[in-house]
């Protein structure tokens, strides 16, 4: 946290404009949280000795490429809208919000399928394995009062 708090005031002390100190604080927050990942790394990899780095690369760069495409569809809709409709009416600034997050989920969920993300495999088991329970489950089980009860 301290990192943090000090790399934000650098940041947005180093940068002039006012864009690009809003901008910094955002930067803050990732270097922080970067170096803190680094940190939990180094700290795993010493007490438990080894923690499969390729499996870690390999899960993390599927991430940032799934990453990557979702930002440029988000950054890329948005734009389309602008152009089209401009931003002057309160429906083409909430179409310029809603409809880029859509879009940008799409995608990223596309490309993480795509890629065989090890995250994505899990997260589809788990919502089929909710979707496959019986009403039973899901309701509560009444209970007879017994005589503790009473």
């Amino acid at each position: 946290i301290a990192l943090n708090i000090a790399l934000d005031f650098v940041y947005f002390y180093i940068f002039k404009s006012d864009y690009m100190k809003i901008s910094g604080l955002a930067l803050g927050n990732t270097s922080a949280y970067l170096v803190g990942s680094i940190w939990v790394l180094a700290v795993l990899r010493k007490r438990l000795g080894t923690i499969d780095e390729k499996r870690i690369v390999r899960s993390i760069s599927k991430i940032i490429i799934a990453s990557i495409a979702m930002g440029a569809s988000c950054w890329g809709t948005a734009l389309l809208i602008e152009k089209t409709l401009g931003t002057q009416s309160l429906m083409a600034q909430l179409l310029q919000v809603f409809l880029p997050i859509a879009v940008s989920l799409l995608v990223y969920l596309s490309a993480s399928i795509l890629l065989k993300s090890e995250e994505m495999n899990a997260l589809k088991r788990l919502i089929s394995r909710f979707l496959r329970r019986k009403q039973s489950e899901l309701e509560p089980i009444p209970s007879e009062p017994t005589e503790d009860k009473l």
